[in-house]
């Protein structure tokens, strides 16, 4: 698995925003 930050894709990280949107647009 390839190590990138979520953050780059747009997820807040904080538990609040809908990071798995983020994390599949980063896939």
């Amino acid at each position: 698995m390839l190590e990138f930050n979520v953050k780059d894709y747009g997820a807040l990280g904080n538990g609040v925003t809908n990071d798995t949107v983020a994390i599949q647009a980063a896939e």
